[in-house]
């Protein structure tokens, strides 16, 4: 096989009890008004945010449901 595929395959499966997930993609304009800052290079307040890392999606996940009173 291509040695790219190989490296490409999962290294082992992963099971999730559960999740919720938004039905929408994160606007800037949301994440800033949630975090009050916008890490995105290209701006625009109805597209997606970007280039947030893992840590700031955690951050901005738990202040989102701070704020809906969920936790």
């Amino acid at each position: 096989e291509d040695e790219y595929f190989d490296r490409s395959k999962p290294l082992h499966n992963v099971s999730l009890k559960s999740f919720l997930t938004a039905q929408y993609p994160v606007t800037q304009a949301l994440y800033q008004f949630v975090t009050g800052g916008n890490p995105s290079r290209f701006l625009g307040k109805h597209i997606p945010v970007h280039q947030v890392s893992w840590y700031d999606a955690v951050a901005f996940c738990n202040q989102l449901s701070s704020m809906a009173g969920l936790v």
